[in-house]
């Protein structure tokens, strides 16, 4: 009786693995498509057409030295600003 009870035990067991497994292998599947349709809809919606992310651009690199150089500019001076008003307390 006890043999009978054990086997069933172990036949639920293995049943319920398998159905884990499935589920896990449904849900994995089910990311790994939203996955897919967030990347087109980001290549899709979020960059403008003719844009290409990995083109270098040598052209304005002039330009973009510059306005990296006003940035790094205006944060020293806030900076400055932040650290005086503080040494003055």
């Amino acid at each position: 009786m006890e043999n009978i009870e054990n086997q069933n035990l172990n036949l639920l067991k293995r049943r319920r693995m398998m159905l884990e497994f499935q589920y896990l292998d449904m849900e994995q599947e089910e990311v790994s498509l939203l996955s897919e349709q967030y990347v087109e809809k980001f290549l899709n919606d979020l960059i403008p057409d003719g844009l290409n992310p990995f083109d270098d651009q040598k052209e304005n690199s002039e330009e973009q030295e510059e306005d990296i150089l006003d940035e790094e500019k205006e944060l020293s001076d806030i900076s400055s600003d932040i650290l005086n008003r503080l040494y003055r307390k």
